[in-house]
């Protein structure tokens, strides 16, 4: 391993008030970041050393840059991991570099993050996630990123036990619970729909432990936000399938409702959630069957043989959206 030689300055030695008076300056990189079409977002003078990543975002932060999905950055072809600083990228303090931003949505369909305790994992393609076999616990997940109004998500369960839910929540959500219930939607960081064996062909929409209504979409549009909301949601009794796998598809709108389309229907079901429009929501799902899987994908390869195969010829080719700039 390499270690770093001292070299001891001959002659009198400084004073620590000299010392104290001229700190040596910390070396920086010029580091302009643009958009794939050649648009300066922000430019910035950044630490060699220390997660360039991290001080991207933040200089793009500063300068009021905001992805809808999350910011990836390009070094050339190389994709800036978290976890590299400059140095480790070869660059020198004082040189000029030009790092491509992108906006990039796979990560708001990635899984992320589980409860660390009931023996969960997540597969390398970030999209099946596979419940543990802790006994009496129920177990969630939550995406990597937050999931943009009006983009559609898809999500399976394969192997469903009493209590599954699905939906969205806030960064700080509960990912795990001892015994075995609906975890989502019972209470204010999350909006969930709730079904399972012990419900049946019932699903639920939650939200802090209380039940919202739904209406057929049309409804929805002609009432307005002033709508009665009566209509339960009820899956056929063809689409139940011994509960080995379902398949749902939902978005969130910008007025904050729930478009779901369930397993079985034609159509898409509203749910009145009323989600506030500064809230940050992730894609949530929850399950208590040990060994049961959930996959999370922006288009509906259900059918696949390989969850999530149809991703990169369907959905975002060059990840070249631009990133907006904050009111």
């Amino acid at each position: 391993m390499f270690q770093p030689v001292v070299i001891h300055r001959l002659g009198p030695p400084e004073s620590a008030e000299s010392a104290m008076a001229s700190p040596s300056p910390e070396p920086l990189v010029t580091v302009q970041m643009c958009s794939p079409s050649g648009e300066v977002l922000a430019a910035e003078n950044l630490p060699v050393q220390g997660p360039a990543a991290e001080a991207i975002r933040t200089a793009l932060a500063a300068a009021k840059k905001r992805a809808k999905g999350a910011f990836v950055f390009l070094l050339g072809t190389q994709v800036i991991d978290d976890r590299v600083s400059l140095a480790d990228l070869g660059l020198a303090a004082n040189t000029q570099v030009e790092v491509t931003v992108l906006d990039s949505l796979r990560p708001c369909f990635e899984w992320g993050f589980y409860a660390s305790d009931g023996r969960n994992s997540i597969d390398a393609s970030e999209r099946i996630f596979t419940r543990g076999d802790l006994a009496h616990h129920t177990d969630g997940v939550r995406a990597k990123a937050p999931l943009p109004r009006d983009a559609r998500c898809y999500v399976t369960f394969r192997k469903l036990g009493t209590h599954a839910s699905l939906g969205v929540g806030t960064a700080g959500c509960t990912l795990g619970r001892s015994d075995y219930l609906h975890l989502f939607g019972q209470d204010e960081l999350s909006w969930a729909l709730c079904f399972g064996r012990e419900n049946g062909q019932l699903v639920t929409a939650m939200h802090a432990a209380r039940v919202v209504e739904v209406s057929q979409i049309r409804e929805e549009q002609e009432k307005g936000a002033s709508a009665t909301y009566e209509k339960k949601m009820i899956l056929p009794e063809e689409a139940l399938n011994g509960f080995e796998s379902m398949s749902f598809n939902f978005m969130v709108t910008a007025a904050g409702s729930m478009h779901v389309r369930l397993p079985g229907h034609e159509e898409d079901l509203a749910v009145a959630f009323g989600i506030p429009k500064d809230v940050e929501i992730f894609v949530v799902a929850s399950t208590v069957f040990g060994h049961g899987r959930i996959t999370i994908s922006p288009v509906d390869d259900k059918d696949s043989s390989s969850p999530g195969a149809a991703w990169d010829s369907k959905i975002f080719p060059t990840e070249a959206a631009e990133a907006e700039e904050e009111p």
